[in-house]
Formats: structure tokens, sequence, C-alpha cells
């Protein structure tokens, strides 16, 4: 009984992991494509505004309603001063992937990975072993090229110009409660990738201790995106049937009567002397 007991969990555990690939695999491709990433940064930033139904807390530890709304109770945003509301307005925070995620930095995870993402592609040329193709002139223009990029992402992402007053309204909020960066990820790994990039110190792994936080969450959350897209699409279809059914009882009801009343007429014409 132990063994068997102990193979289930092994069968479980490989199943799991094998819908975790699976589903990777299919978001990797589906971000591809502008109108899939569209639809999928839209999910994000309205889960960042409305949580998950039954299971997002605020930073107070609070457990929300499923149709609470976070911009009425919350309020955040980075860029204003967060001043006009009454008190101090804290971003809805949630354990996924067993770290602490900022549900308002997910749309913000999805575009930083798609940028770092791109940003290893401009090594693909630099590591063909072709002599003719690596010569001095193109792998300069190729370290400057790199170099830029990565500064672009750093800028944007690990040190962007919106996080100032929010850092300094940090200052009045619990150690808890408040938000460090622009993406769910540790302050000192940005720290640590900014410095990096300040230094020169540049390769195709650059961002990879970043992404390990990010890509994990970002397939968490593209799970409930397609069972619900899956759900709306089925709910769609369902209806339209639904409808047509309705629709076409009532046009063979149409008939019925029409047929009805029709035989019922010849009868009367014959009865006329």
């Amino acid at each position: 009984n132990i063994e068997d007991a102990r193979d289930r969990n092994l069968f479980n555990a490989w199943i799991a992991l094998s819908n975790w690939f699976k589903a990777a695999s299919k978001f990797i491709k589906c971000m591809q494509t502008p109108s899939e990433y569209k639809l999928f940064s839209q999910f994000l930033h309205a889960v960042g505004k409305r949580g998950i139904p039954g299971t997002t807390t605020d930073s107070n530890g609070n457990l929300l309603s499923s149709r609470c709304d976070l911009n009425n109770t919350v309020d955040f945003d980075y860029s204003n001063n967060n001043e006009h509301t009454k008190g101090n307005p804290q971003a809805a925070k949630k354990v996924i992937c067993g770290q602490l995620v900022v549900l308002a930095n997910l749309s913000h995870d999805l575009d930083f990975w798609i940028e770092t993402d791109r940003f290893k592609d401009f090594f693909t040329n630099t590591d063909l072993d072709d002599e003719d193709y690596q010569n001095s002139k193109q792998l300069c223009r190729t370290e400057e090229q790199i170099h830029d990029k990565a500064t672009i992402i750093r800028d944007l992402f690990l040190e962007p110009d919106i996080m100032e007053n929010q850092l300094s309204n940090n200052r009045k909020l619990p150690p808890y409660a408040r938000i460090e960066t622009y993406i769910n990820v540790p302050k000192d790994i940005c720290d640590s990738i900014a410095t990096s990039i300040s230094s020169g110190i540049i390769d195709k792994t650059l961002f990879t201790d970043a992404v390990s936080y990010i890509f994990p969450v970002l397939i968490h959350f593209w799970k409930i995106y397609r069972e619900s897209y899956a759900s709306t699409v089925y709910r769609k279809w369902a209806n339209l049937a639904k409808e047509l059914r309705q629709l076409r009882r009532e046009q063979v009801m149409a008939a019925r009567k029409a047929n009805r009343d029709g035989i019922q007429l010849k009868t009367e014409v014959k009865e006329v002397p």
C-alpha cells in the first residue's frame, strides 16, 4: 500500500509537471501573437484592479469580497501622489508560487518578461562560429545595441521614474504594505541587475534571476485566463445555441398554427351550403 501510494504520488506529480510545461509552451507561443498578448495584458490589468474573486486580500490581510472593486477600496495608482484619497491607499497583494505578489504589477511583469525575452535574441548572432561574420566592427556595434537595450529595460522596469513618488510615500506605510519595485521582483535583485548594467557587466543571463520570479506567476495567471476565456466562449456559444433553439421552436409552432388555421378554414368552406 505504501509503495502504491508513493507511485501514485509520483504519477500525479509527473502529470502536474507535464501540464505546467504544456501551459508554459502554449503561453510562450501565444505571446508572440499581438492579439493574444493584448487580451492577456488586459486580463492582468483587470486582475490588478479587481483582484481574483474570493481569493484576494488587501495589504492589511483583510479578505475582499468576490465583487469588491480594488479601485474603490484601494485606489492605488503609481502615477499619483496618493494624497487625494482618505488615508494611505495600499495595493492589494497575494501569495502566489511562494512569493508575495503585488497585483497592480502583473501587467508590468508581462511587459518585462517580453522585453527580456527579446533581449536574449540580441545574443543570437554573437553565438555563431562564423569568423567572417564575427568581425570586430560588427561585434562592437552589437555590444552597443545590447547595452542600449539593457539600459532601456533598466530605466523602464528596474529604476522607473514613476516609482519616486511611491518610494517616498512608503515611509508612511507599514513594512508589509510598502511597494518598492515596479515589477514583482525583490528590490535587491533589481538593484543588483541595475548595478551590473551601469558597470557594463552584461551577458545573456543578465535578467535570468528576475525572470525566475516572474515567469511562474505569469503561468499561474495564464491558466486562470485560459479557464476564464474557455468558460466565456462556452457560455457565449451555449447562449447562442439556446437562442437558436428557441427561435426554431417559435418557427415550428408558428408553422403548425398556420397549418391548423388553414385546415379549419377549408372545413368551414365545405360546410357552407
